[in-house]
């Protein structure tokens, strides 16, 4: 633990010697301190091994965000270009920087001036003003370390969640993996509000693996408020979950079960009729996004899919999500310095790597039967799981999706932990491997026919 501290120290000087920025130090400094104080919340015995994984996490996101801030500062255009979502929500926490917290609390809770998004507006524009209050005002990197807060204490989220299910160095182990090789870690130092969703959906899932508590129920309605504020139809998603944690608990009550569920029901109802208008716009908005974006590439694996008729092509498109991105080189290949490089080669892994979990989970789940190993709890929340995935098809794009790939994970953990043989295992990820080089072989072929 101590060399990773040392380490994380490291980082957050060579962070403040780079950008000379006060900002970027103390938002740096406050994340370790942080995440130190949420690692009391692990059991004693555990809690070693949660800083560890916490200050690993914590310098490799740090540091990659540096390189992020260092591809943009070389060229900016970039950073704007195509008007991306990462530009216009730096461009509002600048207008913010020298408005205080207490106008930007009415602007987005009480007069809602941006009609959506306005949870996660707030936490950018707030971040900016206490770094122009404070500081030495805003800045890029500072920023892209306000999503690194999240991204750090992700780690011990999922630690938390991991040991209620297998043993400390197998939680250690799969924890540290996930979040270095799958798509969180890009997402992790990215002007961008999915980590936090993510971050939201951990403490979620962390309580409704726990018994049943009132203190427990009330919390999951918070988080639902919470997420709603920052992407409304993952708020709205996530009564899914808390109506998972009452059916655990009153299922041998069924009219009591039932009368509960007509409330969760009536008040969904009425805050899906009150937003309708939002609703269809966003479903409207982001159809016609995807299916332009899918059918303006030629020969794409997108288009043949989205050609295929119903309900191929809803089946083509959820498991192509599961692939994404696809090709994995493609940011590679446009990137235009050594920083912009290094950033891309993530997509690279994690398309890999997510992959060869997909494939673990179909091999062993469908074709092995594996689930009898698994709780009846468990086979719940990974159907739950499977249906964000449907719901999210007229938009799967990897970082909306994220939000729900721990419990994939975690049921992969579970079974690589438990219930498979280390020979089976090493043949699944060959297999899984070579599934991945042949589909690469296919598309290269296809484009290049």
């Amino acid at each position: 633990m101590s060399i990773s501290f040392i380490f994380s120290g490291l980082i957050i000087l060579i962070i403040y010697f780079c950008t000379g920025s006060l900002s970027c130090f103390a938002i740096s400094f406050f994340t370790l301190l942080l995440g130190i104080f949420l690692c009391e919340t692990i059991n004693k015995e555990y809690r070693q091994k949660g800083l560890t994984l916490f200050f690993i996490v914590f310098s490799v996101y740090s540091l990659f965000a540096l390189f992020h801030y260092f591809s943009f500062a070389i060229d900016y255009q970039n950073f704007a270009l195509n008007w991306r979502d990462e530009y216009k929500y730096f461009t509002v926490a600048e207008n913010y920087e020298h408005v205080p917290i207490s106008r930007i609390f009415r602007d987005c809770f009480i007069d809602r001036m941006h009609i959506k998004n306005e949870g996660y507006i707030f936490y950018i524009s707030t971040l900016s003003s206490i770094a122009g209050t404070l500081f030495d005002g805003n800045h890029l990197l500072y920023q892209f370390l306000g999503t690194t807060l999240f991204g750090s204490l992700n780690s011990i989220l999922l630690y938390k969640l991991l040991l209620l299910y297998i043993d400390k160095n197998d939680s250690f182990r799969n924890a540290l993996v996930f979040l270095l090789f799958s798509a969180a870690f890009q997402y992790s130092f990215f002007l961008l509000r999915d980590i936090i969703v993510l971050f939201f959906y951990l403490c979620g899932f962390i309580i409704i693996s726990k018994a049943f508590s009132l203190r427990g129920l009330l919390k999951l309605i918070l988080l639902a408020f919470l997420i709603g504020n920052i992407r409304f139809e993952h708020g709205l998603f996530f009564v899914a979950f808390i109506v998972y944690y009452l059916y655990i608990q009153f299922k041998r009550y069924k009219i009591l079960f039932i009368a509960i569920l007509l409330v969760l029901f009536v008040s969904s109802f009425a805050i899906i009729k009150k937003n309708y208008a939002i609703i269809i716009r966003t479903y409207e908005y982001y159809s016609e996004f995807t299916l332009e974006s899918v059918m303006s590439v030629e020969d794409s694996l997108g288009k043949r899919i989205y050609m295929m008729p119903s309900p191929v092509r809803e089946l083509g498109i959820l498991l192509n999500s599961q692939i994404q991105p696809f090709p994995s080189w493609n940011d590679l290949l446009s990137s235009n310095n050594i920083f912009a490089a290094i950033i891309a080669l993530l997509p690279i892994i994690y398309s890999l790597f997510w992959f060869i979990i997909v494939f673990s989970l179909c091999r062993w789940v469908i074709l092995y039967r594996k689930y009898k190993y698994l709780s009846s709890n468990l086979i719940l929340l990974l159907f739950i799981s499977i249906m964000f995935l449907i719901a999210n098809l007229v938009n799967p794009t990897l970082r909306r999706l994220l939000c729900i790939y721990p419990i994939f994970f975690l049921i992969y953990a579970i079974l690589r932990s438990k219930v498979v043989s280390i020979s089976e295992l090493k043949k699944t990820n060959i297999y899984a491997s070579f599934t991945y080089l042949y589909l690469v072989v296919i598309y290269i072929v296809i484009k290049n026919v």
